[in-house]
């Protein structure tokens, strides 16, 4: 199992030390096989919350109704008629 160390804040570094100390020694309080399952769900959900932060690639239509076209909107512009 991988413990890693986060930094936090000076007030709240005492409070987190003991937090984290009591559930390190309820982790190593368990038997390896349900350690290793612990180890297993953890990285799941660590997985899934890296999914999670991804940006989700838009789908087909996932605009509709945000752009409105006017009616007009493929006949000629005004500004280029000289040019026509």
């Amino acid at each position: 199992m991988h413990i890693y160390f986060v930094d936090y804040p000076k007030h709240e570094q005492n409070n987190r030390f003991m937090e984290d100390l009591l559930l390190y020694q309820k982790i190593m309080s368990l038997p390896e096989n349900l350690r290793k399952e612990l180890e297993e769900f953890l990285n799941s959900l660590k997985k899934k919350a890296e999914k999670e932060d991804m940006p989700k690639k838009p789908h087909f239509g996932s605009g509709k109704g945000i752009f409105k076209m006017k009616e007009d909107f493929d006949q000629p512009l005004e500004d280029f008629k000289e040019y026509m």
